[in-house]
């Protein structure tokens, strides 16, 4: 069977199937892991002070990106305080 024909039956281009033909162990491992996301020691210490307030994360983000870190991530504060909010619960498996 041809390349042709064979990237004619799946939605992929020959280049790929040229590849896949190529290396048949596999695509190689992507850089990196997805969900890694880090926030700086100044910003990890402005978080754990704002987690214990009645704040949305919303407000949380807008705080810490306006007066610490401009390039810190909604995603990464969310996680952060979400991470924190459920340690500070009482009965929480993460409270020590």
């Amino acid at each position: 069977m041809s390349v042709r024909q064979i990237a004619g039956r799946r939605p992929v281009q020959r280049r790929m199937v040229r590849q896949a033909l190529a290396e048949p162990a596999g695509p190689l491992p992507r850089n990196g892991e997805p969900g890694q996301r880090r926030l700086s020691a100044p910003s990890q210490n402005v978080l754990d002070k704002l987690a214990g307030e009645p704040l949305t994360i919303w407000e949380i983000w807008t705080t810490v990106t306006d007066a610490h870190d401009p390039d810190a991530s909604y995603a990464a504060i969310r996680d952060y305080i979400r991470s924190r909010r459920l340690a500070g619960q009482p009965g929480s498996p993460l409270q020590g």
